[in-house]
């Protein structure tokens, strides 16, 4: 699909430094400046995902593992202006582990049905020594 110059989209984190043991605030927010609403199918009941990568790439942490989806083929309109998208990720592995100190990458992006389109990352931090 050709890139919408009126849509755009990015993820934010509540900070960039994050203890051991902790949790982050993460958003993905959509935006249309046209007039024209953006239509997007979406395959099921399921809306974004986001997942926390490791400085090897290899995704230590998924939203939706373990959430169940509606299968319900749907269209979901977006009209001028701005919707976000908020979650509260532990930062912890698969096993419920807590990450260990280092680089990571936060992405999210919108489930439609299409390949990945809607798609933002941020990096960030675990540190041992926090002060906040």
């Amino acid at each position: 699909a050709a890139a919408n110059p009126f849509v755009t989209h990015h993820a934010a984190l509540d900070r960039y430094l994050y203890p051991v043991h902790g949790e982050m605030i993460a958003r993905l927010t959509v935006r249309n400046t046209h007039w024209e609403p953006l239509r997007l199918q979406f395959p099921s009941s399921q809306v974004y995902d986001f997942v926390v990568r490791n400085d090897k790439g290899e995704t230590v942490y998924q939203w939706s593992d373990g959430k169940a989806f509606l299968d319900l083929f749907r269209i979901q309109s977006y009209d001028y202006g701005e919707k976000n998208y908020a979650l509260l990720a532990p930062l912890t592995d698969k096993a419920g582990n807590p990450l260990p100190a280092g680089k990571y990458t936060a992405e999210a992006w919108l489930s439609t049905s299409a390949p990945r389109s809607y798609t933002a990352s941020a990096g960030f931090e675990i540190v041992d020594s926090f002060r906040p």
